[in-house]
């Protein structure tokens, strides 16, 4: 970069090195300026993107490929991994979604659903106790990476779900169907499932992690195994049977929908973000961060990409659509409470604080390479304040949901 520039500056060649040649070289040693504890504060967002005097932008900001975050904007989080195939467990969500069936419509009660069920079909919703499961079949049954050649995991078109030949929203649960990993696929249900063991290695485990624990104490108090509850909800929901006080075979198709999508991101997903950030923490206290090198905050970039999902890759701040995880959540609910960042226009006001944070705590690990003693301990504390307080604005926007919803019905 610095060769091309200087041809270009002082040698006034023009010729061998193009605008692009240029501006992609000098881009690919971002993240190597500066000195100390300055090294790796010059980003793509912070440089940002070139604009005339109205306001149009004449020339992006970083395209180059030479550094993922250059080109994978998150609503303006600019992740330092390449956390993408994390944030397509949105897809999984949206299939699911789309092969719950029909509904008996707004104008019925959750408990009072007329319309005659057809568990081939999955349209209906009226059970009166008959212990009815959703279609499943064998659609993601994973072998490492690849399908039965019978088998198929895909939803054509999520708007136009075909329970004859798309996948079922089971087995897409179970088993995952979009989120690769390098071996297997990535499975919501797998956030739940391995509650009581996940990070038993670490300094905090998955189960005794402050936020998580005390969702493990109220579990346990109403009759739910006290860490696999977020599993065995969403299970019973799709089987039509009993867990708790709740008989899922009892309800209409509705409520089982309702339990079962805000199961999956409330009791799944949600818990799933505490951990990552959580296991970024262990990571930093264990002194394990390597100086100067990006990977290091690999944990805390997939909260911030199972928080978002990918609908909200390439964006920047304020995008147009917000996807279906909790970013859209908060957007959603923000137009109910004049909680926005502009009233009732814009984002939500909620979500702006929290990208603050995750950029923070992000910074914060990055900057904990290398570093021991008292100079570690306080950047992993900044991490871990960073953690405590996205999990506690991440209420919010269920919190507004829960009081509307119990405003109208």
């Amino acid at each position: 970069a610095a060769e091309k520039l200087y041809r270009r500056v002082w040698k006034l060649d023009f010729s061998t090195d193009s605008y692009t040649d240029v501006k992609e070289a000098l881009e690919s040693t971002y993240k190597n300026l500066g000195a100390g504890t300055g090294v790796g504060l010059v980003t793509c967002a912070g440089v940002g993107d070139m604009y005339n005097e109205g306001q149009a932008v004449v020339a992006p900001g970083c395209t180059s490929g030479n550094n993922f975050a250059t080109l994978r904007y998150i609503a303006g989080y600019e992740p330092l991994t390449d956390v993408s195939e994390h944030a397509e467990i949105d897809l999984d969500l949206q299939h699911i979604m789309a092969g719950l069936g029909g509904t008996c419509g707004n104008q019925c009660a959750l408990s009072d659903c007329s319309q005659t069920s057809n568990k081939e079909t999955g349209i209906g919703c009226n059970y009166d106790e008959a212990t009815v499961a959703f279609p499943s079949g064998d659609t993601c049954q994973w072998d490492g990476l690849a399908l039965p050649d019978a088998g198929t995991c895909s939803v054509a078109d999520p708007a136009n779900y075909d329970h004859t030949s798309d996948a079922k929203a089971f087995d897409v649960w179970l088993h995952g169907a979009n989120s690769a990993k390098s071996a297997g696929m990535r499975a919501i249900s797998g956030f739940a499932s391995g509650a009581a063991t996940k990070g038993d290695e670490a300094s905090v485990p998955y189960r005794d992690n402050k936020h998580i624990s005390v969702m493990n104490d109220y579990w346990r108090l109403k009759g739910l195994d006290q860490y696999t509850w977020g599993y065995d909800m969403v299970k019973a929901a799709f089987e039509g049977t009993r867990i708790g006080d709740v008989n899922f075979g009892a309800v209409g198709r509705t409520f089982r929908k309702e339990a079962i999508q805000k199961g999956i991101m409330y009791m799944n997903i949600f818990p799933y973000v505490i951990w990552e950030m959580q296991d970024q923490v262990n990571d930093c206290k264990a002194g394990s961060l390597l100086a100067n090198d990006d990977n290091s905050v690999h944990a805390w970039d997939e909260a911030v990409a199972f928080y978002s999902g990918s609908t909200l890759f390439g964006t920047g701040v304020n995008p147009i659509s917000s996807g279906i995880m909790q970013y859209a959540l908060a957007d959603k609910r923000c137009k109910n409470f004049r909680t926005c960042a502009d009233g009732f226009e814009g984002g939500a006001a909620v979500n702006q604080h929290i990208w603050q944070l995750f950029a923070r705590g992000r910074d914060a690990v990055r900057e904990a390479g290398g570093l021991t003693g008292s100079e570690l301990l306080n950047k992993c504390a900044i991490a871990e304040d960073s953690m405590d307080k996205i999990a506690a604005l991440s209420l919010i926007p269920f919190i507004q949901g829960t009081l509307r919803y119990l405003y109208t019905t």
